[in-house]
């Protein structure tokens, strides 16, 4: 799980960051690394001229730090695979898992798809829509007096999600 880490020790002249709660660290669980202070990502796992290597629980920038100061804030973020997720996101989850559910089970309800993927929507109230030609559609009659956003209201107010 990703982890903001907080106890570290940056050695600027060194280019040198030392993860103190790690005895080491893995350079692919690595993402990034943002000097705040000074607002600068000095490390970015996507970026080859923003790299780093490992050693132990230090990691070497490839970024010259020289300009910066020991004290600068760092945001660093780690895959972390040993930090399990706690309670308050495991609950969002299983939250939003549940939510997921409903919209699917009243989504089923209310439409099914054909053999080529295509959505068939049920539609119980029909606008009476006029056009110039008179022409009849099932219980639709079609006329062109009655604006695009009329109609669309006319739907909308009926749908259910």
């Amino acid at each position: 799980m990703k982890k903001l880490i907080s106890n570290y020790t940056f050695n600027a002249a060194a280019r040198t960051i030392t993860f103190t709660d790690y005895t080491s660290v893995d350079l692919e669980r690595l993402l990034l690394i943002t000097n705040v202070t000074d607002n600068i990502i000095i490390y970015n796992f996507a970026d080859p001229s923003l790299g780093a290597g490992v050693s132990g629980n230090t990691v070497t920038l490839i970024y010259n730090t020289n300009a910066m100061s020991n004290g600068d804030s760092l945001q660093i973020y780690y895959d972390d695979e040993q930090s399990p997720a706690n309670q308050e996101t495991l609950q969002a989850i299983l939250d939003l898992q549940d939510f997921l559910k409903t919209i699917i089970n009243q989504t089923r309800a209310l439409s099914n798809q054909d053999a080529n993927q295509r959505l068939r929507v049920n539609v119980d109230f029909f606008p009476t829509i006029t056009t110039n030609t008179q022409s009849v559609f099932g219980e639709i009659t079609v006329r062109q007096e009655m604006s695009r956003n009329e109609f669309a209201n006319g739907i909308r107010k009926h749908l259910i999600f």
